[in-house]
């Protein structure tokens, strides 16, 4: 989830349905954790409160996709290529992301709420570090976008220096340096700016502090993206292992999903040390097994083709970017027409014009530069 990377290159897509599949159910999890942000019915409200954990399962998405891509190279004895990987990355991303950006900025009413952050936090996806969405609330998805180009940032660089150092346990020994840095950053984040909120003497809303101090910055949210990398490892330099992996597809969907209901009963409310500390690393060990389920050909996801999954996850970044500012304007636009906020009216529209608004988008914008890019690519 990738937010970004279609559902994966062309090729592992149509061999990897499943991983089209996890896309499709990502964007439906953000939708309606957003969704229900504005009011919304009673069932709507519970299907969308752990709507959250969508971008977690596009963070394991995009580590596994993106890392691939660098792995690759590395497998065939080739460095990094650093300027077709940025390349890439610049007309996957910037195209479509800077339409969103310009109609902020020209047209006022496109945005969902007001509170626009100055616009070079935008372009230097720096947007998430001190993140108050109480005021700087238009465009705050964008700070997922914001943590998948940091660390794609130095990905390249990491990698390059894992290659350079003859040990077969560097790249393992990284990847658990920055897991237990994350525990103990949201273990200090949540003691000094949460706990004083939730167990204070006088009790105070925490959750603006909780999402500025603990959920937006990237040092707090590493947990999927290295999960995805660690599946790609394995995935591309021990194929032997992935193999013997692979034959247990539905017993690592089973597991994931059992991990996920564990954390469903366990890590709530999201504003809790637990949810806080342990949660995040948790959902990414549960996606982490339901995205190694979903490659492995034994496993009912690889062989679940879902009419319109396919169609979905392609679009899935165009979507993302537009969801929350068209559905504000189709619920004023209803409301001023006469229609509740919990209307079953306006959320069949508002998903509507989200899969036109976004399909529009990757169709007008997002797919011809990806034209552009492969005729550059290809000189």
């Amino acid at each position: 989830m990738s937010l970004v990377e279609g559902a994966g290159r062309k090729e592992l897509s149509r061999r990897m349905p499943g991983l089209d599949l996890l896309r499709s159910l990502a964007i439906t999890l953000v939708f309606f954790w957003h969704y229900r942000q504005t009011g919304c019915g009673k069932w709507v409200d519970a299907m969308g409160r752990f709507g959250w954990i969508g971008v977690d399962l596009f963070f394991v998405l995009s580590g596994f996709l993106i890392g691939g891509q660098l792995m690759q190279s590395m497998v065939r004895g080739q460095k990094i290529d650093f300027k077709s990987f940025y390349l890439r990355r610049f007309f996957r991303i910037m195209p479509a992301y800077l339409f969103v950006l310009v109609m902020y900025f020209i047209f006022p009413w496109f945005a969902e709420r007001e509170g626009l952050a100055p616009l070079w936090r935008y372009l230097t996806f720096t947007q998430n570090f001190g993140l108050n969405y109480m005021v700087h609330g238009a465009f705050s998805h964008a700070w997922s976008l914001c943590i998948e180009e940091q660390f794609y940032l130095l990905l390249p660089l990491i990698l390059t220096v894992i290659l350079s150092v003859q040990s077969r346990y560097i790249g393992l020994s990284v990847v658990l340096v920055l897991f237990v840095a994350g525990l103990l950053s949201r273990y200090n984040c949540y003691d000094h700016f949460i706990a004083p909120f939730v167990d204070g003497p006088v009790w105070h809303d925490a959750t603006p502090q909780y999402f500025e101090k603990v959920y937006y910055p990237t040092y707090n949210r590493l947990d999927g993206l290295l999960a995805g990398v660690s599946i790609a490892g394995v995935y591309h330099f021990k194929p032997e292992l992935w193999q013997q992996i692979s034959k247990f597809g539905n017993w690592l969907l089973g597991a994931g999903l059992a991990l996920l209901t564990a954390f469903y009963f366990i890590c709530a409310p999201l504003i809790s040390f637990r949810a806080s500390v342990f949660g995040f690393p948790l959902v990414a060990l549960s996606f982490g097994l339901i995205v190694m389920a979903a490659l492995s050909q034994n496993c009912v996801l690889s062989r679940s083709k879902v009419w319109g999954a396919r169609s979905l996850a392609t679009a899935a970044y165009c979507i993302y970017l537009t969801h929350k500012q068209l559905n504000s304007l189709v619920r004023e636009l209803l409301y001023f027409c006469g229609f509740q906020p919990d209307s079953l009216v306006v959320l069949i529209c508002c998903i509507m014009i989200a899969l036109l608004g976004g399909s529009l988008l990757h169709v007008a914008i997002e797919k011809p530069f990806l034209r552009l890019r492969e005729k550059i690519l290809k000189r």
